[in-house]
């Protein structure tokens, strides 16, 4: 299982493909495998690419826990979507919607 907190960052890229199976997180293209991370490890964040994983990865009681960019465009006066924290295990995790820059961001 995983606990993911999703951290809002404004980019000018999409978060298309979001998957989590067994110790493996997928993001887009970014294929992360943590399962070299064992009980009460840490795995710094600076140890790996970090354009979606955005904190350490730890594993406490048998759970993976990290943050991941929530890649957003520019939403003007409309509140922006926070999803928080997800657990998942085994499959596909909701995307917020992307909105793309506009002039006026």
């Amino acid at each position: 299982m995983m606990r993911i907190r999703m951290v809002p960052l404004r980019r000018m890229y999409e978060l298309t493909v979001f998957r989590a199976e067994g110790d493996t997180l997928t993001c887009n293209d970014m294929v992360y495998d943590f399962s070299g991370v064992g009980e009460g490890d840490v795995l710094p964040w600076d140890a790996m690419d970090n354009t979606w994983v955005t904190s350490n990865v730890t594993r406490i009681d048998g759970v993976l826990e990290f943050e991941v960019v929530f890649p957003h465009g520019y939403y003007g006066d409309n509140p922006l979507p926070n999803p928080g924290t997800v657990e998942v295990e085994d499959q596909d995790i909701p995307i917020p919607p992307y909105l793309p820059p506009s002039a006026e961001g």
